[in-house]
Order: C-alpha cells, then structure tokens, then sequence
C-alpha cells in the first residue's frame, strides 16, 4: 500500500515555476526571480463539429480588427510592450496573448477586449480558453493580482458580473478548471448562455501590482451540445494504493489497475453509460473491460478498471479509454502507454519541459517508488538540462520512507557526482552507488538527486502535461511557510530522475578482485589504492572523455595524486591475478 498521505502543495498552494522563454526552463523561485513562462502540452481545441461564433489562436498579429488591447485608467504601467496585453511565444501551441511580469510597483489594469458576438436566441453558449499563470502569486497569502472575465452588451460602455476569475474556487469549478498547475496550460468552459439573443462582448481584465504572468490561447465562443462527456486523462497506474509509472522493471510487475478522468461539459445528463478499457501490446488486446457510470451536467468523475493483467513480455503497452460516442466525437478516446523493461522504473513521461532550482539554498528534487518485488538498485538514471552549471557536483540518495516525506527518512546510500559537459547533451546520466542496494517489497523509496548550497543552477528533464496526480514527485527545499527547508510533495510534474536495477550499471562492481579498496571518494585530490593480500596491482586512471591519464604498477597500498588534474570525475581501474576492479571517483 503507497504509504504517502500528506498532499503539502494543494491546487491553490503550489509554489511559482518560472520558465525562461528561450529554454522552456521552470524554476521553483523565490519573489523576486522574474515571473515569466508557461508550458506547452498539445493543443486540446478539436471538436470540428460544434458551430464556433467567435475564434481566435493568437497565431496572427496584429489581431483582426476588433479585438482590443488597452490600458484602464488605474494603469501606471511603464513597458508597455511587456507588462500590457501582447504577443506572447507560449501559447498552447504557437502564440498566445500575455501580460509579463516586470517589476513590483506598478499598477496593472489591462484590457484584452473581444469583437461583438450574437448569440441566437434559444441556444446554449459557452465561452472557452486555455490559460496558464503561477498559483503561488494569484491566492491567499499572496493574492496580488486578479484575472477576471466579464461580459457587456452595450458595446463596451458598461460590464456586467464576474464569470471567472483565476483564484475563486466556486467559478474555477463551473468552467471544469478546477486543480489547475503552476503554468501548465487548462481549459475552461465558462456558460454564457444568459446572453443568448443577444450583442455580447467579452472582457478578460488583469489588475493588481506584483502578480505573474499570465497567458490566454485559443478563445472561442460556442455552443455547448447537447451530449458530450469528454475524456481528459488516462492512468496506467493505481494513482491511490501505488503511482503511474511510465515504465517498470519486468521484476516489479503486478496486475494492473487502470483509470480515465472524464467530464460531462454537455447539457444533458449521461445516464447509464457505458466507458470502456483496454490494454494492448503488439498490436492486439490484452485485457477489456467497462464499466456503466451515470454522469450528471458539469460533473467530473472517475473510472477504475481493476484488470487482474500483469505484464509478462518487455515491451510496450497501450491503455485505452474510450466513452460513448456523442455530439462531439473528438474527446471521446484517451489514451496512455506503459513500458515493460528489463531494469528501470521511472515516473516521466514526454520529456519536453526542463525544471530545476535557482535558490541558492541546498535544494532536492526526486521520486518515489514502490517496491512490488525484492530488488537490488544499482544507479541513478538522470537526465540534466540546459542551463546546469558544469562542474557542479551533486549527491544522489536513496531514502525509505516511513510514513511520508516530511516523517523519518531511512538513509540508505548516496553517491556523488560531479557534472559534465557532455552530461547536459548525454540521453541519461547514470549514477552508480558505492555497492548495489537490496530494497524491499512493499516498501516506498526517495530516489533524489541533490544541488549543494551556493549559486550553481542544476536543471533535471521533466514531463510537462502529465501533471503528478499520484504525487510521486518530491522536492527539498526553502519552499514552505517562512521558507521552512522541508521536503513537500505534489509539484504537479515528474523529474527525469530514474531507478536502475541493471547489475552491469554499477561500474563499482567488484569482479573477483575481493580484497582491492580504494578511498577516500570523494577526494580532494589523493586517492589511496589497497590490497591487503600484497598482489601486484596495475592501476590505471582515466578521465570521463576515456583519455588516460595515469598509470602504475604497485604493490600494497598505494597513493595516486590527481589533484593536478583538476576537480572531475575519474575512471580507477586495478587488475591484479584475482580479477579487476573498475571505480568511478570523485575530485573536488
């Protein structure tokens, strides 16, 4: 049974990720770090169907005539072009129309102004966009800045109540964009069918000091149909009693339990229907089952499949939802995969977002992972992003948890790691342990890669639209009440940060030559090379490139000076008539 409870970071208590435009970066930042970026999942507009009385995706400017981009009169704005209503370069794909955050002082009060509609009278209208912003700045205690849509039918003279606004919780949940991520983009659904019969223009109005940025996509002004519930996400995984891995260890298999998130947005209940799943590999089905669910208006809800299918074969395999077909038949099937290997469990999945710390602070970042099996875990698979300071050295730890994250962590290894250039290009960087570690069944494990204190930046890849919904991600660091240094989890993104079972990954393995040691590691610079049996030893060094760079033949106990050579990383190899030993040590 997952043993993890504590949900630290709620859809309203998220801490702010910024995004550096050109790199896609996130970071988890402190106040006064630049508010800037968004995420870019694949665009969610489809439906052909549905009859559209107003478009716009933001992929041609200057917008047509009509739609209008102004200043109130409460604005005290001094860069335009960034702090007011613009072209912005992440939107859901492509463009999108942004405010940026600048500064701390002035008064925004920015208009973005749609053309006049009519509605026909009698019909159902819902205006719907996509949106991404930081929770952090926008609630309670730092609710500086608000987004609101309102509506006017006197051609602009006068607006009407509040339809939605980015922090309200009952107005969240009636547009279906209730638990909404720091700067992962959602849709909401806002009715306006109120204003059938007539003139309506629509206003989204942003207004504070010292909010974040904040990107629209993809507005448009339809009917609602009549039936459509709409799938919106697919888990491969148990999500409550375990996590949804995007791969597992053949080893660590177990019956699947599969879900699918879905949402009536229609204007009729879906009484008696019936949702259907399956599982394929290689091109055919392995397990199917449905389940008949009721679904009342604006009702978002769940269906867990418990297959009895365990995987068996390596490779991958392919969970299907699909609901019944209705009014719009573009959201009725969802889907995810799943991969069997050999030896790595990882939680990622579309690797397109790199996220990292940028506090000078001693920051962490992991996963968590069940064990469904006995196991020995040799290394870390990590894959670091653009931006990470070569030269950096960081520790990779693996902890059981007790309880959770924020209880008593089992120590159970660590391994430093000095990074390289090669290693922000490199597909994985694979991080031994001093020895291999045996991990128990039915245990839960912190595998984590750790940024020492002091202003080098470490970024690790991470999975973007997925969200973290079984809360496997888990990050160290000044991010609680009063920058309490805590572990919190539910960060709503999962960290290339992999665990390796493979037996040859551990290049510290021992073959044979039993009594050779070599310490200390890490070292500022002497690394001392033993054997107790007093065998004649040839020691050779290498440096991460391969190059050689030293070597011996000695007897005993040996010292070898690196510390010419500069902090790195190093290859130790000792062959002695027992075998060879190969180490990977560390200078700094």
């Amino acid at each position: 049974m997952k043993r993890i409870y504590l949900i630290v970071l709620s859809a309203f208590s998220a801490y702010s990720l910024n995004a550096q435009v050109a790199t896609e970066r996130f970071e988890v930042t402190a106040k006064n770090a630049p508010k800037v970026g968004g995420s870019k999942p694949a665009n969610n507009v489809v439906n052909a169907e549905k009859v559209s009385y107003l478009s716009q995706d933001f992929e041609t400017w200057p917008l047509t005539s009509g739609w209008v981009l102004s200043s109130g009169p409460l604005s005290t704005i001094t860069v335009p072009a960034q702090q007011a209503w613009h072209e912005s370069t992440n939107g859901n794909p492509g463009k999108g129309c942004g405010i940026l955050y600048v500064n701390s002082v002035d008064t925004h009060d920015e208009n973005l102004i749609t053309p006049e509609v009519t509605l026909p009278a009698g019909g159902n209208y819902r205006i719907a966009f996509d949106f991404s912003t930081s929770q952090f700045w926008h609630v309670t205690p730092n609710d500086n800045v608000d987004i609101t849509l309102q509506a006017s039918t006197d051609g602009g003279t006068t607006w009407g109540d509040t339809l939605w606004q980015e922090d309200v919780t009952a107005l969240l949940a009636a547009s279906y964009s209730d638990g909404w991520e720091t700067y992962v983009y959602k849709r909401a659904f806002v009715n306006v069918t109120a204003y059938a019969g007539m003139d309506v223009m629509f206003r989204f109005r942003y207004y504070g000091v010292d909010g974040a940025q904040f990107t629209l996509d993809n507005i448009e002004v339809e009917d609602i149909p009549d039936n459509n519930l709409a799938a919106l996400k697919v888990y491969s995984g148990d999500i409550i009693q375990d996590f949804d891995y995007s791969s597992v260890p053949l080893a660590q298999t177990k019956p699947m339990v599969i879900g699918v998130v879905f949402r009536n947005d229609g204007v009729q209940a879906q009484n008696n229907v019936v949702i259907s799943g399956a599982i394929s590999f290689a091109g055919s089905d392995v397990y199917t089952g449905s389940e008949t669910v009721s679904v009342p208006v604006g009702t978002t809800d769940t269906v867990w499949l418990t297959t009895n299918y365990t995987p068996s074969q390596l490779g991958v395999y392919t969970v299907t939802f699909n609901l019944p077909t209705d009014d719009l038949a573009g959201d009725n099937e969802k889907e995810t995969t799943y991969e069997v290997t050999n030896f790595i469990y990882a939680h990622d999945f579309n690797p397109t977002t790199t996220r990292g710390f940028n506090q000078d602070d001693e920051t962490e970042i992991g996963n968590l992972y069940l064990m469904t099996a006995n196991g020995s875990a040799t290394a870390v698979n990590i894959k670091f992003g653009t931006g990470t300071t070569v030269g950096e050295e960081v520790v990779v730890s693996v902890r059981g948890v007790q309880t959770n994250i924020q209880g008593a962590l089992d120590f159970i290894t660590e391994a430093y790691y000095i990074i390289q250039a090669s290693d922000l290009t490199a597909p994985f960087t694979i991080i031994d342990f001093p020895a291999p570690i045996s991990l128990t069944a039915g245990s839960l494990y912190l595998v984590s890669v750790k940024k020492q204190a002091g202003p080098s930046r470490v970024y690790i890849n991470a999975n973007n639209n997925l969200g973290d919904d079984d809360l496997s991600t888990a990050c160290f660091g000044p991010f609680g009440a009063a920058s309490a240094i805590n572990w919190f989890n539910g960060w709503g993104w999962a960290p290339h940060v992999r665990l390796n079972f493979d037996p040859s990954a551990s290049i510290s393995t021992i073959v044979d030559a039993t009594n050779v040691t070599i310490y200390p590691n890490p070292s500022e610079g002497n690394i001392t090379v033993s054997n107790d049996q007093n065998e004649e030893n040839t020691i050779t060094v290498t440096d991460v490139a391969g190059k050689v760079i030293y070597s011996t033949t000695a007897n005993s106990e040996t010292s070898v000076d690196l510390s010419k050579n500069g902090t790195g990383v190093y290859m130790i190899e000792i062959s002695n008539a027992n075998g060879k030993k190969v180490e990977r040590v560390v200078i700094r």
